[in-house]
């Protein structure tokens, strides 16, 4: 069995494990905040997600966005993309 097999097997048997004591231990509306706070948590993280991406990828005038085009456009069978910033594409 590949090592990555057996680790996701022993996360996912503690994922089962957390997730039965929490529904043995909390009560339906703790379990309700739980899961409020967990979707709202993953709403804000896929928003943020967008909108960093937004403005720092999708923009064609930004350093990165230009970095990678760049990158893509000398790409030919190594995908790798090395990014280095300086202190002037803070300005």
């Amino acid at each position: 069995m590949p090592v990555a097999s057996s680790l996701e097997t022993v996360l996912f048997r503690q994922h089962v494990r957390m997730g039965r004591g929490v529904q043995q231990r909390a009560g339906p509306r703790l379990r309700l905040i739980i899961e409020l706070a967990c979707g709202a948590a993953a709403l804000l993280s896929t928003v943020s997600l967008a909108a960093l991406h937004a403005r720092y990828v999708a923009a064609p005038e930004q350093p990165v966005a230009r970095a990678l085009r760049d990158a893509v456009a000398q790409m030919r069978y190594a995908p790798t993309i090395r990014i280095v910033l300086t202190s002037e594409d803070h300005a």
